[in-house]
């Protein structure tokens, strides 16, 4: 009985999580500036290849593949954004798998002309052997002004640390919207700061291209983003190349805190039109 009951409590949280959203993703106004944006209030997920075409200081290519997700959502009327990133290695020296994981749930605070959030972020990394961390953590945080109609510009900043590790990862952010469907901007440089060494291991230039279009009335941006890494570090990649589509879906935004204290015997077999 009490089993029964625990899968009752499961399953309506279950469709509590997953009726369809009022304020879908398909119905915002600015869809290609928010998908063109590292952090975005769009539940959304990202699929790139990166292409590494070059290598400082030793020769060879690599690929890796990687999937991202963005989940805005609120707890007790906080908004709140976690992404995750999961890369695939296709092509290396280490052979297929997978590759380091990092994630981070930002507590977003917004205006009408500026976004920003402060939060946890992790990185899981592979197994590299004995004596290695494979767990680094630190603090995030982001700013985003969009005073200036048309443009988004701003700094996600992530910091890791352990016993063995310290770094700091920043990305610039610029996205330019050219219309309703063209966005330019400085795309995923990474900029990445040693401090154990107390010199830039990574400082990355290059440019992101993206469009906007509607397959089958799904609207999916599509962006190329060519990158050119200036710093000549052993085994680190030189020329990277990033192709990518981003697909906007719809999620909830505020999860329940509570279940109900009773339950229906059957459940619904058809969902309601729109979110409470």
């Amino acid at each position: 009985m009490k089993n029964t009951r625990r899968l009752l409590h499961l399953a309506a949280l279950f469709l509590v999580w997953n009726e369809p959203d009022s304020h879908g993703a398909t119905k915002q106004p600015d869809v290609a500036r928010d998908l063109a944006q590292t952090i975005a209030s769009l539940f959304s997920i990202t699929v790139q290849n990166f292409f590494v075409a070059s290598r400082w200081d030793r020769p060879g290519t690599a690929n890796v593949v990687e999937f991202r997700s963005l989940i805005p959502f609120k707890v007790w009327d906080q908004e709140n954004l976690i992404r995750v990133d999961i890369p695939f290695r296709t092509a290396s020296e280490l052979g297929p798998g997978l590759s380091d994981v990092r994630f981070f749930d930002l507590i977003m605070f917004k205006t009408d002309t500026a976004i920003w959030g402060v939060g946890p972020v992790f990185n899981l990394g592979i197994n590299r052997g004995p004596g290695t961390d494979s767990l680094q953590a630190g603090p995030a945080a982001t700013f985003i002004s969009k005073a200036i109609p048309s443009l988004s510009i701003g700094l996600l900043n992530q910091n890791f640390f352990s016993d063995q590790v310290a770094f700091s990862a920043l990305q610039p952010i610029l996205s330019l919207d050219l219309n309703k469907k063209w966005t330019i901007g400085l795309g995923e440089l990474p900029i990445v700061y040693n401090w154990k060494k107390s010199t830039f291991a990574v400082f990355s230039v290059g440019l992101q291209l993206g469009v906007l279009v509607d397959l089958a009335k799904q609207p999916v941006r599509f962006f190329v983003n060519p990158q050119y890494n200036t710093r000549s570090n052993s085994q680190l990649y030189q020329w990277t190349i990033a192709l990518g589509m981003t697909l906007p879906l719809s999620l909830p935004t505020t999860l329940p805190t509570t279940l109900p204290t009773t339950l229906p015997t059957t459940l619904p077999t058809t969902l309601p039109s729109s979110a409470d």
